[in-house]
C-alpha cells in the first residue's frame, strides 16, 4: 500500500532550521523561542555609535522576537481547540490504491456497506454477487471484525469491567475511536481498493445499532433464510457456532430463533434507510428484481455484472474466494434452486410440530412454520435454466485461483472464536449460496411469494 504523496509535502513551512539572526535557541522551549545571547564586544569607532547601535539590535531583535511569537499564537494556539493534556491526532485523509494506482479515500463518514444474518442464511452468495460490480469490493470473511465487536459487548455489560475501564482513562469514547479505526483499516485493506467497500461478518449484524453510530452513512443488508433451511444446513454441513447443539435440531432452532430476533430487531431500530432485511429465498427465485433493489437502497448504478457472479470469482476485480469458508463450492455456481428445500423430510416430528413455538420468528419474518415443504414462490425463468442445465454437471472449486489463507494457530478446525459466537467445523462457518446437498425443488403450487419481508416503519 503505498501512502500519498504530494509536492506540498516538500514545500511545506514550518520553523526555522537555524536561530534568528542574533539569537539562541533556548533549551526546553519549543523552536522560535529565543534569549539574547552575550555578545562580545565588538571595536567600538565611538562610544556613541557603539551604544546606539546596541540598542537598535536590542529594539530590532525584541520586534522580530514579538512578531514570531504572535505569529505562532495565531497559527498554533488558536488553531487547535483543544484541551490541555490531550494529545491532538493526526489530520489528513487516508487513501487505498487500486492495481492501477488510483487512490480511494476512506474515512468514518463513507457508505459502508455491512452484510450479515445467522449463519447459513445467504451472506456469501449476496457477498459475492455484490463483488461482481465493478465498483464494490467485499472480499472474504475478516473473522476478526466480530471479535472485537463482542468484546465491546463485554466490556459495556459488565459494571465492573466497566468500571475498571474509566478509571484507567479507557471511557467509551477512547474505545469508539479505537474500535471504529480498528474496524475501518480491516476493511479497507484486506482486499482490493474500491469506491463502494463492504464487509460480509455475518455476526456483525448483532451490533447494527453501536456500528450505525461510529459508521453514520453506513448500511446494513440483513440476510434471512428460512430457520429450518439453515439450521439443517449448519447440522449436515457441521457448522459448529458457539451455543449451538449441532445434535439437536430443537437446541438450534431456538438459538436461530434468539439470534435472527436480535439482528431483526436491530435492523429495526436502525430504520429503513440505514438496514434492508433480504429473504434468501427471494435472491434466489428472483435474483434481478432483489438485486435491483439492493443497488437502489445502496444508491450504486446497476450494473448487469452482479447477475453472473461465477463468472467473476477469482479474476482482478472480482470475487476472491476462501478455501476455508463453507460456502465456496457452492457459490462457483450460477443461482439456482438446488438448497431451497433439501431440509425438508429432515427435522424429528415433534420438532416440526412444536415449530411454531421452537421458532416464533419464522411467522414474524413471513415464514409459514407448518409448512411442509414450504411454497417459497414461483422461480424466474433463467434460474429454472440454470437448475437444469447443472443436473448432470459438476462444477468443481479451483483453489489454484483463490490466495492461501493462514489458519488461526490454536484453531485447528473446531474453531469457537474467544468472547465471539462463532466457530467452523471442517471450514469457516458462512451462509449459503446454491446447493446444500439439495434434493431439487419440487415446484409450488399457486401464485404465493413471499417477497414481502416486514420492513421497519419510517
Amino acid at each position: 500500500m503505498h501512502g500519498p504523496t504530494g509536492a506540498a509535502d516538500s514545500t511545506r513551512r514550518g520553523p526555522p532550521s537555524q536561530p534568528l539572526p542574533g539569537y539562541a535557541p533556548l533549551p526546553g522551549y519549543a523552536p522560535g523561542y529565543a534569549v539574547l545571547p552575550n555578545f562580545p564586544a565588538p571595536v567600538p569607532r565611538s562610544a556613541a555609535m557603539m551604544r546606539g547601535g546596541s540598542r537598535r539590535s536590542m529594539l530590532a531583535g525584541l520586534c522580530t522576537f514579538q512578531a514570531f511569537l504572535l505569529m505562532y499564537l495565531y497559527f498554533f494556539s488558536s488553531s487547535t481547540s483543544c484541551d490541555k493534556g490531550k494529545m491532538i491526532p493526526k489530520e489528513g485523509s487516508q487513501y487505498v490504491y487500486d492495481a492501477e494506482n488510483r487512490a480511494y479515500q476512506y474515512d468514518r463518514n463513507m457508505p459502508l456497506i455491512f452484510i450479515g444474518g445467522v449463519p447459513r442464511s445467504g451472506t456469501t452468495l449476496a457477498r459475492v454477487m455484490l463483488d461482481a460490480h465493478p465498483s464494490i469490493r467485499c472480499g472474504e470473511e475478516t473473522r476478526v471484525i466480530p471479535r472485537i465487536l463482542a468484546m465491546q459487548v463485554q466490556w459495556r455489560r459488565s459494571t465492573k469491567e466497566k468500571s475498571r475501564l474509566e478509571e484507567a482513562g479507557v471511557t467509551d469514547e477512547v474505545l469508539d475511536d479505537a474500535i471504529s479505526s480498528f474496524v475501518l483499516e480491516v476493511i479497507a485493506k484486506h482486499g482490493e481498493a474500491a469506491p463502494y467497500l463492504c464487509n460480509k461478518d455475518p455476526f456483525t449484524h448483532k451490533s447494527t445499532v453501536y456500528l450505525s453510530s461510529l459508521f453514520p452513512n453506513a448500511k446494513f443488508i440483513l440476510m434471512l433464510r428460512d430457520g429450518r433451511a439453515a439450521v439443517h444446513s449448519m447440522i449436515t454441513r457441521k457448522v459448529t457456532i458457539t451455543g449451538f447443539d449441532l445434535t439437536s435440531y430443537r437446541n438450534s432452532l431456538t438459538k436461530w430463533n434468539q439470534a435472527i430476533e436480535n439482528m431483526y430487531s436491530q435492523c429495526v431500530q436502525v430504520g429503513p434507510t440505514k438496514c434492508l432485511p433480504v429473504q434468501y429465498e427471494q435472491l434466489v427465485l428472483h435474483p434481478k428484481e432483489w438485486m435491483d433493489r439492493i443497488l437502489t437502497f445502496l444508491e450504486i448504478p446497476w450494473d448487469e455484472a452482479v447477475l453472473h457472479h461465477q463468472d467473476f470469482i477469482g479474476k482482478p476485480g472480482g470475487a476472491s474466494l476462501s478455501k476455508i469458508e463453507r460456502s465456496t463450492d457452492q457459490v462457483v455456481k450460477p443461482v439456482n434452486l438446488d438448497a431451497l428445500t433439501s431440509w425438508v423430510g429432515h427435522i424429528p416430528d415433534d420438532v416440526v410440530r412444536d415449530m411454531p413455538y421452537i421458532a416464533p420468528m419464522l411467522q414474524r419474518l413471513g415464514y409459514d412454520p407448518r409448512q411442509n415443504p414450504p411454497d417459497y414462490g414461483k422461480p424466474d425463468a433463467v434460474v429454472l435454466e440454470n437448475t437444469k442445465k447443472l443436473k448432470g454437471q459438476e462444477y468443481q472449486y479451483n483453489p489454484d485461483v483463490v490466495p492461501a489463507q493462514v489458519a488461526i494457530p490454536g484453531h485447528p478446525g473446531d474453531v469457537n472464536p474467544p468472547l465471539g459466537d462463532v466457530g467452523e467445523g471442517k471450514g469457516q462457518m458462512e451462509a449459503p449460496g446454491v446447493g446444500d446437498n439439495a434434493q431439487g425443488q419440487p415446484q409450488g403450487q399457486g401464485e404465493k411469494r413471499m417477497d414481502h419481508v416486514p420492513v421497519p416503519p419510517a
